[in-house]
């Protein structure tokens, strides 16, 4: 496995760790993500939320917590997910220069 740092490697090669993300993933099976930016601060958080919730009630106000707040206000999209982690799209451009990145990010750290 390649890593950004060898320190992120040791975390996330943890037993321990993979064990209590896991739990702690499964434990909202049943939850769906939104990427909100608030109109306040122009800041994005991924919003999760009960798929239940939103078949009762379609016109419901998302939540604004600041513990799902994304210190990076340059990752725009969620482009995936798997077991908790989510996979998010930067990027930027300057003229003809433009850098494209990735973040994994997981919300229940």
């Amino acid at each position: 496995m390649r890593c950004v740092s060898k320190t992120w490697d040791a975390i996330i090669s943890d037993p321990k760790f993979v064990k209590l993300h896991l739990k702690r993933a499964s434990r909202n099976p049943s939850l769906t993500l939104f990427l909100s930016k608030s109109r306040i601060d122009g800041d994005n958080n991924v919003v999760p939320f009960p798929v239940s919730c939103l078949i009762e009630n379609p016109m419901i106000t998302l939540p604004n917590d600041p513990y799902f707040r994304l210190r990076d206000k340059e990752c725009r999209y969620v482009i995936g997910s798997c077991n908790g982690w989510l996979c998010l799209l930067g990027y930027s451009s300057i003229g003809a220069y433009r850098q494209i990145w990735l973040r994994f990010w997981n919300p229940a750290m």
